[in-house]
Formats: C-alpha cells, sequence, structure tokens
C-alpha cells in the first residue's frame, strides 16, 4: 500500500491517474493476462514491482512493444528506468550491527533466489562476515522464501544445530517474525539466548514482540521517485534513468549483546 501511496502521488502531480493490476508472476496463464490487461486498458507507461520486475518473458514483451516502464528493485538496474536500494550494502550494515555486538556465530535465512533482493541480501550477508574476518558455515545459509511459514521451518532447523547460532539474520521481516515464533515455540529466549533481525521495516516489524531490528525501506518513496522518471520520459522533460535511495537502520529490542 505504501508503494501505491507514492505511485498515486507521483501520478497526480501530473494529471495521470493510476490502475493497479494484482498479478501471480508464478501462473501459467501470466502473459496471457499481461497482454490482456495491456490490450483492455492501453497504459500509457508501468511501474513493475518485485518479483515480476525481473520476470523474463514480461520484459521482452515490454521492450518488444516500446511500452514504457520503470521497476522498484530490479535485480538487473543497467538500462533500465526506476528506482533501487543499496541492499546488498544495507545487508552487510545488519551483519555488522550484529558483529559490534558481540556475535560470532550469525546465520541467515535467504529469500527466494529468483528475486534480486534475496540474492542482494545474501551478498551482503557474506560481505559483512568476510569483513568482520567470520567463517561462512553452510548449515548457517538455510533457504527461505519470503514467508512467515518458510521463517518457522528455516529458524526450525537452525536451532537444531550443535553449535546453535547466537543471532539470526532473515532476508525480511516476515521470515524474522518466523524465526521470533519458533524460537518461543523451542523455549529460547530473544534476545537474551538468541538475537533475530530482518529487512524492509513493514507493519509486522512493530506489531511482534520483542520489537524487530530491521532494515527501513522508504518504500512510499520509491514508489514515488520510480514514477517521476517514468513520467519524466512520458512528458518529454528528460531521460528516464535508474535511481538509488538511502536505508536506515531500525535497531529496536530482537537484537541484544551475545550470550557469554
Amino acid at each position: 500500500m505504501e508503494v501505491q501511496a507514492g505511485v498515486q502521488e507521483a501520478c497526480e502531480a501530473q494529471q495521470y491517474s493510476m490502475m493497479v493490476q494484482p498479478l501471480d508472476s508464478k501462473a501459467r496463464d501470466f502473459m496471457e493476462r499481461v497482454e490482456g490487461i495491456l490490450w483492455r486498458h492501453r497504459p500509457d507507461g508501468l511501474i513493475l514491482t518485485p518479483p515480476i520486475t525481473d520476470h523474463p518473458a514480461l520484459l521482452a514483451h515490454l521492450r518488444g512493444t516500446g511500452l514504457p516502464f520503470a521497476s522498484i528493485a530490479p535485480r538487473k538496474s543497467k538500462g533500465i528506468a526506476g528506482v533501487i536500494l543499496q541492499e546488498r550494502e544495507a545487508a552487510a550494515a545488519m551483519v555488522d550491527h550484529l558483529v559490534a555486538l558481540g556475535h560470532r556465530h550469525i546465520a541467515h535465512i535467504i529469500g527466494d533466489p529468483k528475486h534480486g533482493a534475496g540474492v542482494w541480501r545474501l551478498a551482503g550477508y557474506r560481505d559483512g562476515l568476510k569483513r568482520a574476518g567470520l567463517e561462512e558455515r553452510a548449515e548457517y545459509m538455510v533457504q527461505g522464501q519470503f514467508s512467515f511459514e518458510s521463517g518457522v521451518k528455516a529458524a526450525r532447523q537452525l536451532l537444531r544445530l550443535k553449535e546453535r547460532p547466537t543471532a539470526i539474520f532473515a532476508a525480511d521481516d516476515d521470515m524474522a517474525v518466523g524465526a521470533i515464533w519458533a524460537a518461543a515455540e523451542a523455549g529460547v529466549s530473544v534476545p537474551a539466548e538468541i538475537s533475530i533481525c530482518g529487512f524492509d521495516d513493514t507493519t509486522i516489524a512493530t506489531q511482534v514482540w520483542p520489537l524487530l531490528t530491521t532494515v527501513h525501506q522508504p518504500v512510499r518513496d520509491m514508489g514515488k521517485r520510480a514514477t517521476e522518471e517514468l513520467l519524466l520520459g512520458l512528458l518529454g522533460k528528460g531521460e528516464p534513468r535508474m535511481v538509488e535511495v538511502d536505508y536506515q537502520m531500525r535497531l529496536r529490542a530482537s537484537t541484544a549483546p551475545a550470550p557469554r
């Protein structure tokens, strides 16, 4: 909803209207639905949000038709207009935070590998370990799917390890909250016995206890900035480009010094 609010704000400033069309990128008829929507509504341009920002068939179709579009957090940003957050750097900064608290056994619940965010955040986790001189451990990197359920499953696996991590960095807030749930289920205190943190700073981050340490994405501003870039081209006022926005750390109650 925050992204949509930013898109709408930018549209209204230039007397454009906005239409929202949810799509399932994994559906068999995904491209048929896309083509039907474009044929029926004849939009002047599109704002693409994850995960369809990286859908190969969609990108090929849009380039083939010449329909202008801007992407929010695309995996490959070269030659594309829109907005990106330095997610790799942000993920590394979260590892820095945990290292500063004395953690040396830091696990990562990985996001969807088909999603740019999953790739960047894993890379940032690895960057953070490397600059802290910490060894990568395969058993500390568990695949998730950007969902609460996958966070629960991954955290259960981590909590069963003989040498349990003292911190879990999940690639999004839903998985982090799933990890908090799994820790409670196992009788492991957060953050006294294990620190847990996420990424995105979605609403759930301040609805769970302990309040979740996470990386804040200015998603409303990202929606607005992507739309402004698209409109530059539509209005003939400039060449649309890829712009970067800053992240912020939200240090809350779910992370604490490593247990001794």
